[in-house]
């Protein structure tokens, strides 16, 4: 039954007031579970006819609120009705057709007596073809067969087949294909690999011999990238399963999710998972957990954000490695001139960027230089910051994306986009400043609260090696500001929403003075 959310908040709203005034706390989400479930078994009834006031107590838990209201309004309905199951089906059509042969008489009955017998011959053909549709159905949940293995390489199954394998034995088929994999993984990024299920087996080894072939090359970049594309086309195949098998494959990532009973998510994980999880994720605002509904210690999640932490682990795994790595002139011949194809491709791919300058001077401030120490795990707020900076700078477009290209999650048409618009070639056409000394400050982006830079600057741009600036003039903060020396406040643009990766727009943002006083610092993401 459809709810009307207008009149679901106006109740919510009002109810949510009351309890706050009576008990000082009231969770909102709770309470809009609750009245949500009344609204959607009882459509015709009114909501405010329920004393919420008086029986809710911010101590309970949902179910226990769930019951307490049960008790105190039984004459509505607050479940769905239960199905009847087969046998009592059975037994309500048994009474049913007692009844109606009570009520017709001798001749009526023969009558029917012939027309079952007519259909019955009719009805034993149909249970065939039923019994026989059922045998062809797919089996439910994960079932480990070699196609299995194909696509999700990071089961213990997978690791069994490999032992039982040497690579010494690797054919043409496989090698072909493992380069084809490591092609993907250069030009796609996060759009994941694509998968090709034509030879289970071949896709299968292929996988792990794609890896021999990275540690061969001894590149961490190309690890790192292949390892991102192997998880996100697993991330897109773990969606295209049924429920049982994608809870299945999320367990064995070690990621304990249960369903979620609040209106909204689908799943909850343990707040120690998810901070283990996303620690790579936590430097983009909407995974934060100020930004996350977390409840009784717990985090709840979308299907597709569920996916998203399990990709995050299984990238992780395929990108850690322990031993020997291998030597390209030690591999067998035709895992050699995979490799060799592979590395040729990678130079291609990376000297598309040549940078026509230094990429750091004397003349960056500390903060700026971080940034580009740890480019390839910047977050959102490191890149705008240095994408501005260096706009500011005079680098050209070509100087940035040769940086930027060091990131796994790299993708050109996405971050030629997002340099353009912050250089004011797209989109509102403003010529964005990096963030001011405060703001790098409140997002710990300041590197020793200042103290190598000269005194008096507010903006990195302001930093000079060899001629320190003076010192504030008069006006105060936001004057400065206007002058671009003074705070700002970043935003994301509302037409661009921050997202996690490269392969996505996201670290766009919009710049506005802020006052002395006015020191609360907006987020970078949604």
């Amino acid at each position: 039954m459809t709810v009307d959310e207008e009149i679901l908040e106006e109740v919510t709203k009002r109810v949510h007031r009351q309890i706050y005034d009576r008990y000082g706390k009231s969770d909102y989400v709770t309470l809009r579970a609750l009245i949500r479930r009344f609204m959607e078994f009882n459509p015709r009834a009114d909501p405010l006819e329920i004393d919420w006031l008086g029986h809710y107590d911010p101590s309970l838990t949902y179910d226990e609120l769930l019951e307490s209201f049960k008790r105190a309004y039984p004459m509505y309905r607050w479940d769905r009705p239960r199905e009847p199951n087969e046998e009592e089906f059975e037994e309500m059509r048994r009474q049913k057709v007692e009844q109606v042969l009570a009520e017709l008489d001798d001749e009526a009955i023969e009558i029917l007596r012939r027309k079952l017998l007519a259909s019955k011959s009719e009805e034993v053909a149909q249970k065939e073809e039923k019994e026989a549709r059922q045998e062809t159905v797919k089996p439910r949940g994960l079932v480990i067969t070699l196609q299995t293995l194909s696509k999700f390489q990071y089961l213990d199954e997978y690791r069994q087949l490999i032992e039982a394998w040497n690579v010494a034995d690797v054919d043409e088929a496989t090698a072909t294909r493992a380069k084809e994999r490591l092609i993907d993984a250069l030009q796609r990024g996060e759009r994941g690999i694509v998968q090709s299920l034509d030879d289970p087996l071949t896709e299968a080894l292929s996988f792990i011999v794609a890896k021999v072939i990275c540690l061969a090359i001894n590149d961490d970049w190309l690890l790192k990238r292949w390892a991102l594309a192997e998880a996100s086309r697993i991330e897109r195949q773990m969606l295209a399963e049924d429920e049982e098998t994608f809870r299945e494959l999320i367990r064995r990532t070690k990621l304990d999710a249960e369903p979620s009973e609040i209106e909204g998510y689908d799943y909850k994980v343990p707040l120690a998972d998810y901070l283990t999880a996303a620690r790579n994720l936590l430097r983009n605002p909407e995974w934060r957990l100020v930004n996350r509904t977390v409840h009784r210690g717990y985090v709840h999640l979308t299907k597709a954000e569920l996916a998203r932490l399990a990709r995050e682990r299984i990238a992780e795994a395929f990108a850690r490695f322990e031993g020997v790595r291998p030597k390209i002139n030690l591999l067998p011949d035709v895992l050699r001139e995979a490799a060799e194809d592979t590395l040729k491709e990678l130079i291609r791919v990376r000297s598309r960027y040549v940078e026509t300058t230094e990429t750091t001077s004397e003349d960056w401030p500390p903060c700026m230089k971080a940034i580009r120490a740890r480019i390839s795990e910047a977050s959102h707020a490191e890149l705008f910051s240095i994408t501005a900076f260096m706009i500011n700078r005079g680098y050209s477009k070509e100087d940035i994306l040769a940086m930027l290209q060091e990131r796994p999650d790299f993708d050109e048409k996405i971050a030629r986009y997002q340099i353009e618009h912050i250089a004011g070639e797209r989109g509102s056409r403003i010529k964005y400043k990096p963030p001011s000394c405060q703001t790098m400050k409140a997002h710990g982006l300041c590197i020793e609260d200042g103290k190598l830079c000269p005194k008096g600057i507010r903006n990195p741009l302001q930093y000079s090696k060899t001629k320190p600036r003076p010192g504030p003039r008069e006006g105060g903060d936001e004057e400065q500001a206007w002058r671009g020396g003074g705070d700002t406040r970043t935003r994301p643009e509302p037409d661009h929403p921050t997202r996690s990766g490269w392969s996505r727009p996201g670290w766009v943002m919009k710049v506005t003075p802020l006052t002395r006083r006015d020191t609360t610092v907006a987020g970078w993401g949604e």
